[in-house]
């Protein structure tokens, strides 16, 4: 049992594409993390990151923000299980984190989440994260993003 209170939700990591990189620099268009002035060089870290990265990155959160539950927004639901696994591991037990996704596929009810949530990490140039992520500035809550 956990007796946490904070939430952390998390956009994605999305699907796998055939060129990811391709995909990351044509189709994902909303830069959140950087000003749309600035020069901005997207690496396979912040378009897809690895579930390792991922992994790593989610347990460096939950030290700031210790939860019991993490909500993951994604189309692959394997994605929670390999976070269960990779995240959990060596935790002890009473620091064990369920990870949850949203079962209907419904993206509304993702993106409201996320930005709801006491912390969030997503996608940078995700046009689907910009949307909880503008959100979530507004009222200043922490965000964070994959690989920057």
């Amino acid at each position: 049992t956990h007796t946490h209170t904070h939430t952390l939700a998390l956009s994605g990591p999305p699907s796998l594409f055939s060129n990811r990189l391709e995909c990351c620099s044509r189709f994902q268009i909303s830069l959140s993390c950087c000003s749309y002035a600035s020069t901005f060089a997207s690496s396979q870290d912040v378009c897809y990151p690895s579930l390792d990265k991922v992994a790593e990155q989610v347990g460096k959160a939950l030290e700031m923000f210790p939860v019991g539950k993490v909500f993951v927004g994604t189309d692959t639901p394997s994605v929670l299980t390999v976070l269960d696994q990779r995240v959990n591991a060596g935790r002890p037990a009473d620091q064990q984190v369920d990870f949850v996704g949203n079962t209907n596929g419904d993206v509304v009810i993702d993106a409201g989440l996320m930005a709801a949530a006491d912390y969030f990490i997503g996608n940078c140039v995700s046009s689907f994260t910009a949307v909880p992520a503008r959100m979530r500035a507004v009222r200043q809550a922490p965000t964070a993003f994959w690989g920057v």
